[in-house]
């Protein structure tokens, strides 16, 4: 069949519409990264440390500087996406979820436990734990642990409480001596190169995003 010059012009132009909309799209930026609470996180507290030193600006002022910065490149990224957003919006070719993002200096090692009534907590469930594996090929699953992992940032704290309260129910159905559950993440700074090298010791760690669920 032949193609006439005009669809073929036209068609041109919506493929070179379509590459603008992605390029557009594609340009780095922290969607979903401009609230206070989420820099709060040690992992983020450190990278500002680090590069608050190497620019010889106090921290809090390095972070107070660089949050104004993301707040007016955000705003200005919505001026430049407004005429494309009804055309991404119907033919859902949005990116929703960011990729590439720095390592975590402190990484979350999720806990489920439960406690009779009148004892000490009895742990179930342990990330990375041969020993506590209760349900373990759940766990497993790529789409629960980037959920699971998700769920040991501050602005999750909504989240975490409800993936609680889901797991506590299980827990109590198989355990009629519980309770309450109790859930929460590990977090410990991983040691650098150097100090893995010289065999230095961790430094310490403690317990975030604890949630208690009754029976």
């Amino acid at each position: 069949m032949k193609v006439s010059g005009s669809w073929k012009h036209l068609r041109a132009a919506l493929v070179l519409a379509h590459i603008l909309a992605m390029v557009l799209l594609a340009i780095p930026a922290p969607v979903g990264g401009t609230d206070r609470a989420t820099w709060k996180n040690p992992t983020a507290q450190l990278e500002f440390a680090t590069y608050a030193g190497f620019l010889g600006l106090p921290p809090a002022e390095f972070e107070d500087k660089l949050y104004a910065l993301a707040i007016f490149y955000m705003d200005l990224r919505a001026i430049w996406l407004r005429p494309v957003e009804p055309y991404v919006r119907i033919t859902g070719t949005e990116q929703p979820w960011r990729m590439f993002v720095g390592p975590d200096r402190f990484p979350p090692r999720f806990q489920v436990q439960f406690r009779p009534a009148g004892a000490e907590y009895v742990t179930l469930y342990e990330e990375r734990s041969d020993q506590y594996n209760w349900h373990e090929e759940f766990f497993r699953q790529e789409r629960v642990r980037s959920y699971t992992y998700r769920y040991a940032w501050p602005e999750y704290g909504y989240s975490q409480a409800q993936n609680c309260t889901w797991l506590a129910r299980r827990v109590f159905a198989e355990k009629p001596e519980a309770a309450e559950v109790r859930c929460r993440f590990w977090k410990q700074k991983t040691p650098s190169p150097e100090q893995v090298l010289a065999g230095a010791p961790l430094e310490p760690g403690g317990w975030h995003q604890e949630s208690v669920i009754a029976r």
